[in-house]
């Protein structure tokens, strides 16, 4: 996975997710719209064979949000795993 950076600023962030698809995106959208200061959060995905997806996010320190809600997908995963580990 890489991340071109399309637009940057003070509270905007545009970039594109390269190699992913809506299964990365849409779960990085929805734990961006659990941070506090999130505008908008929202990728498009023109088509899934062959086009990358770019992501808009706006709020303040945007790269930060999207830093926090990546620990918060990382937590959610690490517990899953436990979970997965105490089954049978």
């Amino acid at each position: 996975m890489k991340i071109r950076v399309i637009k940057e600023d003070k509270d905007e962030f545009e970039f594109e997710i390269i190699g992913e698809g809506h299964t990365i995106c849409n779960y990085l959208r929805k734990r961006l719209w659990d941070q506090k200061n999130i505008g908008y959060a929202a990728y498009s995905l023109k088509h899934p064979q062959v086009a990358e997806p770019v992501f808009f996010v706006k709020g303040q320190k945007p790269k930060k949000l999207i830093q926090s809600a990546i620990s918060d997908m990382k937590k959610e995963i690490q517990e899953f795993n436990s979970e997965l580990k105490n089954i049978g």
